[in-house]
């Protein structure tokens, strides 16, 4: 059906105006797209603006399957230093020398992880969850008193119970207001 809708759309050549509680429906369909919640506008933009540039927590987690995850985090000695433990580098992270000291919400995308420790963003935890999907591999992991999800390359395949180590480009972090819950970057 979306690639119907899509079809009458570019044929047509006209504004159409599509509400739908579907996340993947609006980034397939849209050309802008309006995030609401509570009748509030969130965000306004394409839909790379709002994958790659979420204004808050709301649009962070409601954009993109599976959702982002979210951990509490200070920023010390320009690290994020995990509420739950691990700390990942700011090196070359915009605005990341004034954040010094602050505490914030540090969002990452399960497809931003890669295996093992490469770089400056490192989390290490026990897996509770695999799920091979075939293209790609769904890893539910404990950090701290969190689980996070990382989307692996088919062939990672942990067993539950085992320990897992992940990294992460600082580039990709999205940083968040604990208190408003807007983006900071």
């Amino acid at each position: 059906m979306r690639a119907e809708i899509n079809r009458l759309h570019q044929a047509i050549g006209t504004t159409i105006i599509y509400v739908t509680h579907d996340q993947v429906e609006a980034m397939t369909l849209a050309d802008r797209i309006v995030i609401m919640r509570g009748g509030v506008i969130e965000q306004v933009g394409t839909p790379d603006e709002v994958y790659n540039h979420p204004a808050s927590v709301f649009v962070g987690g409601f954009i993109g399957a599976p959702a982002m995850n979210f951990l509490k985090a200070r920023v010390e000695s320009g690290s994020v230093r995990l509420a739950d433990g691990g700390a990942i580098a700011l090196n070359g992270l915009a605005g990341g020398g004034c954040l010094e000291g602050r505490e914030l919400l540090v969002g990452m995308r399960p497809e931003h992880f890669a295996p093992g420790y490469s770089g400056a963003g490192q989390l290490s935890g026990r897996v509770q969850v695999v799920e091979p999907l075939g293209a790609d591999t769904l890893v539910h992991f404990q950090v701290g008193e969190h689980t996070v999800t990382a989307r692996m390359p088919p062939e990672t395949r942990p067993t539950p119970g085992e320990k897992i180590a992940v990294s992460i480009d600082p580039q990709r972090l999205f940083l968040f207001d604990p208190t408003t819950e807007r983006a900071m970057n």
